[in-house]
């Protein structure tokens, strides 16, 4: 075992519970990880005599954005205890912060999808990515706009005149739909 791997092991330690090191995968020479068994991370790669430290999002869990990325360089020579209080000190209110906007942003990506999808069954149509945060479906008679806020326009053509009837009924608050 190295000695980094072994500053890493001990960091881990004076993080305390739930933190432990990752002991699965094959061991580097150069990157360590820390995890907490809810899926968040640290990573610590060896560069010099020094550890670039920072978080980690599992794409099959969470999006993060740019932003969401922060590291910190400490040296590998500092007591473990003391990079560990830097780690809680700098890096995880950030990570920490960053990784659940994360999670949300990964589940609305995946109800996104499903709404999506859901059209896609019933029109028949297809799905265009646009971005993580918009979809639009093309079917024969019109279009869907979805937004992962939850906002959706809905472009209609080529209806007939009860189904537009039907269509309008439906926003009226106060009475039931109009049946044609």
């Amino acid at each position: 075992m190295t000695n980094a791997c072994a500053k890493v092991e001990e960091i881990a330690l004076y993080l305390g519970k739930p933190w432990k090191f990752l002991r699965l995968g094959d061991i580097s020479n150069w990157r360590f990880d820390i995890i907490d068994g809810c899926g968040r991370g640290l990573y610590f790669r060896l560069d010099g005599d020094k550890f670039k430290i920072g978080g980690v999002f599992p794409r099959h869990k969470s999006s993060p954005w740019r932003d969401n990325y922060k590291d910190i360089g400490v040296s590998i020579n500092r007591p473990a205890k003391d990079i560990a209080t830097d780690i809680m000190r700098r890096l995880m209110p950030h990570y920490l912060k960053s990784y659940e906007a994360a999670l949300l942003r990964y589940e609305q990506e995946n109800h996104l999808a499903l709404i999506a999808q859901s059209i896609v069954k019933v029109t028949g149509g297809r799905i265009s990515d646009h971005s993580r945060a918009r979809k639009t479906v093309y079917f024969e008679n019109g279009e869907a706009e979805i937004w992962s806020s939850g906002d959706m326009t809905l472009n209609l053509n080529r209806l007939s005149i009860k189904q537009a009837i039907q269509i309008v009924s439906i926003f009226r608050e106060d009475k039931e739909p109009v049946a044609c």
